[in-house]
């Protein structure tokens, strides 16, 4: 995910991600502190969090609160990354920096990465629950 957001807003999916390992006893500090730009990791919501760590949704990555143009940068990548998925549209005939929500699974989490289930992280209609509202229509 980081990667795709750093090829959206910079051109490059490398660009200049510096990545951090964080505990998690560290992710709401990490966030209240603005050290990261993106918490990219299964951090689930619950009421608590909201209110210990401002406001965020659980369906896309987490980032530091108070920041609207930066949250919905974050969420149209994701939107597209998804629709891509659904829309058939890959990292070899469109999205060649990172390819789709689901490539980027495969690679990182799925057989090819550390080998977890897709489950839940499926695309809706395959019997998941991602899901992205239309990018054109959408207002944010």
């Amino acid at each position: 995910m980081c990667q795709a957001v750093s090829a959206a807003v910079l051109n490059s999916p490398k660009g200049s991600i510096t990545f951090v390992d964080v505990a998690t006893s560290d992710r709401a500090k990490v966030l209240q502190e603005k050290t990261v730009d993106i918490l990219s990791l299964n951090t689930t919501w619950t009421s608590s969090r909201e209110i210990k760590w401002g406001n965020f949704t659980w369906i896309i990555p987490v980032v530091p609160f108070g920041d609207e143009q930066w949250l919905n940068i974050v969420k149209i990548v994701l939107f597209g990354l998804i629709n891509a998925e659904k829309l058939k549209i890959t990292k070899a005939n469109a999205i060649r920096a990172v390819g789709n929500y689901g490539e980027i699974y495969e690679q990182y989490l799925g057989p090819n990465g550390v080998n977890i289930p897709r489950g839940p992280n499926k695309l809706y209609r395959n019997g998941g629950q991602m899901y992205a509202p239309p990018i054109l229509n959408s207002k944010f």
